[in-house]
């Protein structure tokens, strides 16, 4: 019974992957980017920094992905008051 599920399970894969290989019309190279950078913030007395990053990829015409990330470089404190 499990062999008749996985057997099932493999032809249903197979299925929806061969009509999306067959679709597509264009090809494209993948593309990728990235970009480097630093934000600076200054307010009462406060400065705060961070070096931040974004690295991508473009598959074809309309998908791509992208991530991105930043890191604190200043060693500056505040502090919110909370509002009762």
């Amino acid at each position: 019974m499990k062999a008749l599920i996985a057997t099932a399970a493999a032809g249903l894969l197979a299925a929806t992957l061969v009509p999306a290989v067959a679709s597509a019309q264009d090809l494209s190279p993948v593309t990728g980017y990235g970009t480097l950078g630093y934000a600076a913030s200054e307010a009462n007395g406060v400065n705060l920094g961070a070096l931040q990053g974004r690295v991508g990829a473009r598959f074809g015409k309309y998908l791509g992905v992208e991530g991105e990330a930043a890191f604190g470089v200043n060693n500056d404190k505040t502090y919110v008051a909370a509002r009762p």
